[in-house]
Order: C-alpha cells, then structure tokens, then sequence
C-alpha cells in the first residue's frame, strides 16, 4: 500500500527533528529550535518547555540567567483545540523540565508529550502543583447547565493562571522544579540556591502587584456579572467579587447549539450582566448574536495572552472595566 506523501513527509520531518534533539542533549552542537525564548540555554541554564504562553510569564522570571523557554501552544491560538507540530519534537527531547497546566485544559499538548517526552525529563503541572482537583470549581457550581431561576452554573475552571492566589502558591513548587533541575544538570550551588529563594521572592511580588493594580481597576464594579465566550474567567472575576453570569461557549472545542444561546441570553436577562466578551481565539458570531438580543455591550478578552503573564492579568481587568463603562444599565459598587 503506498504511502501518502504529506504522511512521509511529516514522518520524516519528525525523524529529523528527533535525531538532531538527541544530537543536542549528548552536546553535538546544533541551532535553536523554535520556542519564545530565543536561542538554546546557556552554560549554567535551563531548556524549559510550557505549554501556554501564561505559563512563560510565571516560569522564565524563576530561571537561571541563560535559561531558554519554548511554548508549545503559540499565542493567539487555544490551548483547548491546538496540537504541537512535529517540529515541536526537538523543544520536548532536549527539555530539563516540562510545564502544563492539566485538568484537561491542553488536551493536544498531553497527547504530544505522551509520545514524545523523554522517560525521566522533569515535569510539573500546575494544578497538582496547588493541589486544585478537576472537579473543584467556583462557589460551588456544577456542569454548565441553566438553573429554573435562569442562572447558569458551570463545572471547574482550568484557566489558572487568572488566580493570583494559585500562582502565587504555585511560585514554591516551581522553584523546587527548578532545583531539581539544576540538580540533574550538576548546576546546584550554595550560589543556585541564594538566587532561587530571591527570584521566587521577586516573583511572588509582581504576583501581588498585578494582583493589586487589577483589583483598583475593577473596585468600581464590585457586584456585577458579566458573560464570557467560556468558561476562562470565573476564578478571576470571583477574586474581584464580580460574577459570570453565563457562558455562550459551555463546551470550548464545539460551537453553541441554538439551546445553549438561548440559555445564554435566558441568564443574561435573568442577572442584568451588563457585557459580553468574545476572544480571539474563537468566532464571535454566537456572542454578538447573544449581546444583540440582549442589548449588552460587546467586549473582547484574551485569557492567554503573549507570554506576560502580568500585562495580560491586569490587560483583563482594564477591558472588562472599559466595556463597563459603555454598557447600559451596567452598575457596580461605585456605581
């Protein structure tokens, strides 16, 4: 039976790619491979592999200087429905240590690293890290579905990294990772050690200050509800004593079925959400057709990011306080 030619190509792409990462990691000189984090780890770094561009943000800052991080899952797309490609291959062999989120979050990404990451490579994922279960959600709440009163609940949310709290509890586990990591390498010094404990303490200090600026930001709006494309941001907004009242996305791989944006609007009208946010990632058609039903305002939200962590927690809290704003009816606690 012939063989396809795009399935020999990929093949032997993968081949490639596989050979030059063990050329690589036994310390045969070669080019650096793609990533965001420029070119391959110095003498005293580390090759960390992430799975999103958030987790970038919070790993690079407690790496050694010379570090090199790759994002398997580039910005702009989700990390819900995207899949590494081959050339991903080399970032995974030679890697000191791999980051995920889990619960189920980055369901392409684990299947990659199931066939292709080395027996022993260091991993960390950060909801064990934390210690957050897949069935711990927000205030309780159950499966997506709609209540007889009209308001929606939704099952657990994996989006992390939008909880300074668990980022924060996650800058421990990532610098004993770390260590380990070092350890492996034969990096580890009383040296190593000094400057773990200080970059985790500078970590866990622009935490907190993101933390805080967001919180200004959304002072205003204490109270209210919002909807979003999906289920990314009921752990930030809660942090901010805000609400997702719906979700017009409940299952983040499949497009809404005409029940599920009428029970998006059916819970937009039952709270008074005063806005809607589409993201990037995904097609806006359902939630514009929801926010003109309903006559919310239409914003945008972009819960990955580029890879600063900071800049996209506080970017959130700045463009749900900005559609506010102009939405009608919108009142919050300084409202």
């Amino acid at each position: 039976m012939k063989r396809r030619p795009y399935a020999v190509l990929i093949c032997t792409l993968t081949a490639m790619a596989f050979a030059w990462a063990v050329g690589t990691r036994m310390g045969s000189p070669g080019a650096a491979g793609p990533g965001s984090g420029g070119g391959s780890a110095g003498g005293d770094g580390l090759s960390v592999v992430v799975s999103v561009p958030p987790l970038r943000g919070l790993v690079e800052p407690m790496l050694p200087a010379g570090s090199r991080v790759t994002v398997l899952v580039p910005a702009g797309m989700s990390p819900h429905t995207a899949e590494p490609t081959p050339a991903m291959v080399a970032e995974v062999v030679r890697a000191d240590l791999v980051v995920t989120v889990g619960m189920n979050l980055e369901p392409g990404v684990d299947r990659f690293l199931s066939r292709h990451a080395p027996e022993g490579v260091g991993r960390l994922v950060f909801a064990d890290a934390v210690g957050v279960e897949p069935h711990d959600h927000v205030e309780g709440h159950g499966a997506g579905h709609v209540h007889a009163d009209g308001s929606m609940c939704f099952g657990a949310d994996a989006h992390l990294w939008l909880d300074a709290g668990l980022c924060d509890a996650f800058v421990g586990p990532m610098s004993a990772a770390v260590e380990r990591a070092m350890r492996a390498r034969g990096l580890w010094s009383m040296d190593a050690m000094a400057a773990i404990e200080r970059r985790a303490g500078d970590a866990r200090l622009m935490i907190a200050r993101a933390d805080a600026e967001a919180a200004d930001v959304l002072a205003p709006w204490r109270g209210q509800s919002i909807v979003t494309h999906h289920d990314a941001y009921s752990r930030y907004v809660a942090r901010f004593g805000m609400s997702v009242a719906a979700v017009v996305r409940p299952i983040e791989a499949a497009e809404p079925t005409p029940g599920q944006i009428a029970d998006a609007v059916r819970a937009v009208e039952h709270s008074g959400a005063g806005a809607i946010f589409v993201e990037p990632q995904y097609p806006s058609s359902s939630a514009t057709r929801v926010a003109e039903v309903t006559g919310a305002a239409l914003g945008t939200l972009d819960p990955v990011g580029d890879g600063d962590w900071s800049a996209t927690y506080v970017g959130l809290a700045r463009s749900i306080a900005e559609t506010l704003e102009v939405a009608p009816g919108a009142v919050g606690s300084g409202g």
